[in-house]
């Protein structure tokens, strides 16, 4: 390779070779990504998939649970008297508030 035209007659020959590999290996390259995503894509789902399936039962379980309780306390349980007695407002007429605003005076 001391001689330049040797040199030169190298890289004539050899551009067409590598413009058919470049030409061939884009294509290849392109699919190859969109396949190795496509299936890195499919492992993640079944991973995510794994994953809820786990835990998934245990807090179903919790939160059937926790809606049984509150329905039973909800519907089951009638407010007593005194406990009725504070969900009222104040009076606003009777002897009680006239007690009252003798008391404020």
């Amino acid at each position: 390779m001391d001689n330049p035209a040797t040199l030169a007659l190298l890289l004539e020959n050899l551009v067409p070779v590598l413009g058919v590999l470049a030409c061939g290996a884009i294509p290849i390259g392109i699919v190859w990504i969109l396949k190795s995503h496509k299936l890195r894509m499919r492992e993640l789902d079944i991973e995510e998939k794994a994953l809820l399936s786990r835990g998934s039962e245990t807090r179903l379980a919790a939160r059937e649970q926790r809606m049984g309780m509150l329905e039973s306390a909800i519907s089951g349980a009638a407010l007593p008297a005194s406990r009725a007695a504070l969900l009222e407002g104040p009076a606003t007429s009777g002897p009680e508030v006239a007690r009252l605003n003798e008391r404020t005076r």
